[in-house]
């Protein structure tokens, strides 16, 4: 199953998961899909995206707009929701960071627009962060042992999780001193932890020679000099290094833009959509 929405496919275990919570559902009833795994789950996966269930139940996907995260300036465009919490507009969301890769798995990420230090670790695979949720539910005040969705959920599913951890938090949340987010990095490729908490991740012929050097980044005009300096020379992964380290709180359009053309170079044109959706939300 691919997203409705991104071009890429979805982690087969989260497809699993979309087939449980929607097992038993009949549209006569009158509910839909999102609201049949609401009651199903019991809300201890939070909310998880009613866009992604309608599209595996075969039916018509809500009337929204794609993308419609990025309506937040400093959503990561490598963040993608998978599930919603409602509070600061928290979202539990794959890391997408080289969706050429076609992986089985993705690593999660937790991300609210008042986060600081940017988006936060939820899991390394798509089980992890299932049971991390889980765990971020029983420390929001449900109580496992009289929630019958909450058994059902992890034997279906195969979850176990830790209740004698005490680093993940109500909301699923963690400290990234305690779990630095940090993907997989396969052979040829090349991972830079950044300040938004996402880093890059590509091939490493797409990065300039030698460490990172910012020292001459101090502003947006800077930012997008160095970014469009590394792209004509054939490093767009240094680009994406530059803007990103060039970041500011309210995102200038330039920015963004010069993303776009540093995704396509890498070839990642569901990246480029995404970031021209964050242009279509903030500058016109």
């Amino acid at each position: 199953m691919r997203h409705p929405h991104i071009d890429f496919r979805l982690p087969p275990r989260f497809v699993a998961l979309l087939d449980w919570l929607l097992q038993g559902h009949d549209a006569k009833s009158g509910r839909t899909p999102f609201e049949h795994a609401l009651q199903r789950s019991g809300s201890c996966l939070y909310d998880i995206d009613s866009l992604l269930l309608a599209a595996r139940a075969g039916g018509p996907l809500p009337q929204r707009a794609p993308h419609q995260e990025l309506i937040y300036d400093n959503h990561p465009i490598e963040v993608v929701p998978f599930s919603h919490n409602g509070g600061d507009s928290l979202v539990y969301a794959w890391a997408l960071l080289a969706p050429e890769l076609d992986l089985d798995e993705l690593p999660c990420v937790s991300f609210a627009p008042v986060d600081p230090e940017g988006a936060v670790w939820l899991g390394d695979d798509m089980t992890t962060a299932l049971e991390n949720m889980l765990l971020g539910s029983v420390a929001d005040g449900l109580d496992q042992h009289h929630e019958p969705a909450f058994a059902a959920l992890c034997q279906a599913m195969g979850l176990a999780p830790d209740f004698t951890r005490t680093d993940i938090t109500a909301g699923a949340r963690t400290s990234r001193t305690l779990h630095p987010f940090r993907p997989a990095v396969p052979a040829g490729y090349r991972f830079e932890p950044m300040s938004d908490g996402i880093g890059v991740l590509a091939p490493a012929s797409a990065f300039a020679p030698g460490p990172f050097d910012g020292s001459a980044i101090d502003g947006e005009d800077t930012t997008l000099a160095e970014a469009r300096r590394h792209i004509d020379e054939g490093h767009p992964a240094s680009a994406l290094v530059a803007l990103t380290d060039g970041y500011f709180e309210d995102t200038p359009a330039p920015l963004v833009r010069a993303r776009r053309e540093a995704y396509l170079a890498l070839g990642r044109p569901a990246l480029a959509e995404r970031a021209s959706a964050w242009l279509a939300f903030h500058t016109e």
